[in-house]
């Protein structure tokens, strides 16, 4: 072989191989180009089957509370435009009718009732927008069913003046129960009617904010009311919640709306449990409570996620209990 077949030789070899490496590179820029959109599609996917069951969780539990609501106590709902914030506070119980009052009788005072031991408990719903992070969180919260309270008698206060009037005689210690009480006596969600107000009452030795008096706070430390055991249990439900609209309608068909946007602050007073006219209003004005109570909440909702940017809009109805009649 002459040297010029050699060289002529080698020449060709290497183009075979560069040709060899284009094509690789090309098999393999495709291959990833593959696998990586294989992966920001599973990604995507994932992110949204963790959206609809982080919905769905959040749907099953309003929906189950909803349907135990208490047709006997107070409902709140508030839109804070300040605060970034929506807010749902209502009283659930047990689903049977008969079930919602232990017992009813007098305790030192004309009017005053006691309630045997229920599951009565409060519940709160938050939603809160949080405009440095750009995202918003809901919570949930129910209170305790029951709170154990100790009062020390050896401190120089009077610990032992029930509100009501009845008195304790253990001059060196007592132990009691507080239980969340139907508040029946609202129309506005604003001081001194706010939730904060009204259900901290049966805190130990507390009364509320008037219009000629600050609220009364509890005297024992450890005692506190309602809606601060409320904020106590609250938790995070859901994050990265945007664009939440939370929507009552009345027994009269009438909607309120709360976003986070517009101020909004409403209540619906309690009524009588067998749903009959509430003591002591005319006619009209036991109809005008009772059509304001909720039959449907309405929510609507977008979720998103950050490392993919997916987002899903949900909406969903939720029926309450109603006004029971037997």
């Amino acid at each position: 072989m002459t040297p010029s077949s050699r060289r002529l030789s080698v020449a060709f070899t290497m183009i075979e191989l560069l040709i060899s490496i284009f094509l690789i590179l090309v098999i393999t820029a495709v291959a990833i180009t593959s696998i990586v959109q294989m992966l920001t599609m599973t990604r995507r996917l994932q992110a949204l089957q963790t959206m609809d069951a982080s919905a769905k969780t959040l749907y099953e539990k309003l929906a189950g509370e909803l349907a135990a609501m208490h047709p006997c106590a107070a409902v709140w709902l508030t839109s804070d435009p300040a605060d970034s914030s929506v807010e749902l506070v209502f009283m659930r119980c047990k689903e049977a009718p008969l079930d919602h009052i232990d017992s009813l009788r007098e305790w030192g005072r004309a009017g005053a009732t006691e309630m045997g031991y229920t599951d009565l408990v409060w519940s709160r719903w938050y939603w809160k927008w949080d405009p440095v992070k750009v995202t918003g969180t809901v919570y949930a919260a129910s209170s305790r069913t029951a709170r154990w309270t100790r009062v020390l008698g050896n401190q120089a206060r009077d610990y032992w003046k029930i509100p009501g009037g009845s008195k304790l005689g253990n001059s060196y210690f007592n132990a009691f129960i507080l239980i969340p009480q139907p508040v029946q006596e609202t129309g506005t969600a604003t001081s001194p009617n706010s939730p904060k107000d009204l259900l901290n009452t049966n805190a130990w030795q507390s009364a509320p904010a008037t219009a000629t008096a600050p609220a009364i706070q509890p005297i024992e430390k450890t005692d506190y009311g309602d809606y601060e055991d409320l904020l106590r249990n609250s938790r995070p439900l859901m994050f990265r919640c945007s664009a939440l609209k939370l929507e009552l309608v009345s027994r009269d068909g009438t909607s309120r709306v709360a976003d986070g946007d517009t101020a909004l602050a409403w209540a619906a007073e309690g009524s009588v449990v067998d749903g009959s006219d509430k003591p002591g209003l005319a006619p009209a004005d036991a109809k005008r409570v009772l059509d304001a109570r909720p039959s449907l909440v309405r929510l609507r909702f977008t979720l998103s996620d950050e490392k993919t940017g997916a987002s899903r809009s949900y909406s969903f109805s939720c029926p309450t209990s109603g006004i029971p009649s037997y």
